[in-house]
């Protein structure tokens, strides 16, 4: 595991060096650890649209909570956050083409933003296999009778198709269209190091709509102000299913496919991560965003990058409005759970972006252990 992370770290600072037409590397900075993707573009099987082959690795540090009976196996009403916590270590690889059906116009319309995938409709398919070990886990997991308890090595396979209408962001970190994905996925049983199976179907609608731009000729952003909506299902099932498995949420628009993805406690902000990991999954995520004054990065930031930096630092505020709805949980009736809050973030040009969220939890429940301010540092946006 050690020497996946370090070769996945030190590919990472050579990337730029190996682009050119038909191959594109990428680099994905997870909350505890990287992820190296490559996709080549030898051919195009349909004309005007892209044929892509993927290979991929990650490694991931990550922490996670188990809020079942150790015994009975049903969902907690009440626990304590000591108990349920989880410590993993993990290491995932996958390999994979996808396949545009339909190519998308020349042009994304007056605004001229480019399109954030070549094709309009694509289709795609994935092997991907995982390493999990437990590093440390609190008594509900310990003393539970999961199979998957001390880790497993798991082989997944999962397709689906993508109607894309996104744009990708400009200079002003504003983005419109939306983009539409069903997906499905499975573990058989016997190609699972322990006695575990799962399958899955996830169906995603994400949305943006740009509301106000002060300055839209400015290279720097000056104000700007974008809308943006979540919209999933998720659906699971199998004989035993992993205590991890539960949690997730597939698909790949969201996370890509080595993405970890979680269920109503995650993605719903301010809901333990783990809460609510019922076998059907409804979730609802809304984000006003109020993006601030751009600015170039510092000279000394780009003495020190490894490759020249694209784009600007855009600082922002915004306003979140989260939905959450389960079935299929032992112990628990199906139900709903809503939170809202305020975040701020600092996008950092076309890599990804940094959050803290304050969130209150507003309707469904209230937190094993309250605090007086509850808040969540994230890598990445929401969605």
């Amino acid at each position: 595991m050690k020497q996946l992370f370090t070769t996945l770290v030190l590919l990472c600072f050579s990337l730029p060096s190996w682009a050119d037409a038909d191959l594109d590397p990428s680099f994905r900075l997870h909350t505890w650890g990287p992820e190296v993707d490559l996709a080549w573009h030898p051919i195009a099987l349909i004309p005007h649209t892209q044929t892509t082959f993927f290979l991929g690795g990650e490694a991931l540090y990550k922490p996670w909570n188990y809020f079942h009976d150790p015994i009975s196996g049903n969902a907690l009403t009440a626990a304590k956050l000591v108990d349920a916590s989880v410590k993993e270590l993990s290491g995932s690889w996958f390999l994979g083409m996808a396949q545009g059906l339909v190519g998308q116009q020349a042009a994304s319309g007056p605004d001229r933003r480019a399109w954030d995938s070549p094709d309009l409709v694509e289709v795609y398919g994935n092997y991907r296999g995982s390493v999990l070990r437990t590093l440390s886990s609190g008594s509900n997991l310990a003393n539970s009778s999961q199979p998957d308890k001390d880790g497993y090595v798991q082989t997944l396979f999962m397709g689906g198709l993508d109607l894309n209408l996104l744009t990708k962001a400009d200079n002003h970190n504003l983005k419109s269209g939306f983009l539409l994905e069903g997906a499905a996925e499975t573990a058989p049983v016997g190609l699972q190091s322990v006695n575990v199976d799962f399958n899955r179907v996830t169906a995603l609608w994400t949305g943006f709509l740009p509301v106000f731009d002060a300055d839209p000729e400015s290279r720097l952003n000056t104000f700007s102000v974008l809308f943006g909506a979540n919209l999933v299902w998720d659906h699971l099932w199998g004989s035993t299913i992993p205590a991890q498995a539960r949690q997730l949420i597939g698909g790949r628009s969201w996370d890509g496919p080595l993405g970890y993805v979680e269920g109503l406690g995650g993605v719903v902000r301010g809901i333990e991560t783990g809460r609510f990991d019922g076998t059907d999954k409804v979730v609802g995520n809304l984000d006003l965003r109020f993006n601030l004054p751009g600015l170039d990065f510092p000279d000394f930031v780009r003495s020190l990058s490894p490759f020249d930096l694209q784009g600007s630092m855009i600082p922002g505020v915004l306003l979140f409005y989260d939905y959450g709805a389960w079935s299929g949980l032992s112990g628990i009736l199906p139900g709903s759970v809503t939170t809202a809050g305020v975040g701020v973030f600092l996008t950092i040009g076309p890599y990804g972006s940094l959050a803290l969220y304050n969130e209150y939890w507003l309707t469904g429940g209230s937190p094993y252990e309250a605090q007086n301010f509850l808040w969540t540092a994230s890598l990445g946006m929401q969605f």
